[in-house]
């Protein structure tokens, strides 16, 4: 294979590492800190008993943030391919957590997909980095 094409897919996957980097920070902080799904709100506590946990805890009750301990959120990591970057979930058990407060029963919403302002932010990081790499 010539280097010229070792170097551009070198390029490409190192673009691909800092797209899911940023797309990951922003979407950690949307979910985390901002207690936002992909649009809008997640939603309220509104288990009375849960509510009461967190406030003991120290934690916020006025909207759903998906953090108690942090185990949620450190499980949702960058992963390296072949060919580039993936984000996603470092165990069965938190992928599973997600998926259930996504359910009817818990919000109904898209939470743990990138949203559109996160997507534009992920180009702009992989452009960048794709023309800076040598």
């Amino acid at each position: 294979m010539p280097s010229n094409r070792l170097n551009l897919k070198k390029r490409a996957a190192n673009a691909s590492l800092a797209a899911a980097s940023t797309a990951l920070g922003s979407m950690k902080r949307r979910i985390f800190n901002e207690g936002e799904a992909e649009e809008g709100r997640i939603g309220r506590y509104r288990s009375r008993s849960y509510r009461k946990k967190r406030q003991k805890a120290g934690r916020q009750v006025d909207y759903k943030d998906l953090e108690f301990e942090g185990d949620l959120r450190r499980s949702i990591q960058v992963g390296a391919r072949d060919d580039g970057a993936v984000i996603g979930f470092t165990s069965v058990h938190s992928r599973r957590i997600a998926e259930y407060q996504e359910t009817e029963r818990q919000t109904g919403k898209d939470i743990f997909g990138l949203n559109e302002n996160e997507i534009a932010k992920a180009r702009r990081a992989f452009l960048r980095e794709y023309r800076r790499t040598n």
